[in-house]
């Protein structure tokens, strides 16, 4: 595929999360912001999640840590983020409840649609159902992720 496969209406810029984020912190181009974002990490992480509204379980101890190694960077350490709650429960239980939350094209261009309330209530019963299932979140059962050294 060659050339630009979409471009951003005016309208769609203006609406845009990252635009808010660099209106709100005086940054006048998305060229200046990713410079920034770069040079600055631990001003840049902190300003998205402050802009985003993001509700941790728990705070981090740092930005980042790549103590061992870039490669091995681990972001926000010591944060817990619930995901469900951050992209949907939140809002089902809020004025936008009833806006739309997910758009579904099947294959033969059929079309469904849930509101948050919706898409909410399908979230809590899936996660039961898999709670019932004896499924349990990676920090309950010992799964983590690999780290080098055994750590």
């Amino acid at each position: 595929m060659t050339g630009i496969a979409w471009r951003p209406t005016p309208d769609v810029i203006e609406r845009a999360n990252v635009t808010r984020l660099m209106r709100r912190h005086g940054i006048a181009s998305y060229r200046e912001l990713v410079r920034r974002s770069q040079a600055e990490p631990e001003w840049f992480w902190p300003a998205v999640v402050e802009d985003l509204a993001l509700e941790l379980a728990s705070p981090w101890t740092a930005v980042y840590d790549d103590s061992l190694g870039s490669e091995w960077t681990t972001w926000f350490p010591g944060a817990r983020l619930n995901v469900a709650w951050n992209c949907v429960h939140r809002f089902a239980r809020g004025e936008r409840a009833g806006d739309v939350a997910a758009i579904f094209r099947g294959e033969d261009g059929g079309r469904a649609e849930l509101t948050f309330a919706e898409l909410s209530d399908g979230v809590t019963r899936l996660a039961e159902g898999l709670a019932a299932l004896g499924v349990r979140a990676p920090e309950e059962d010992g799964h983590h992720r690999h780290h080098p050294g055994g750590r």
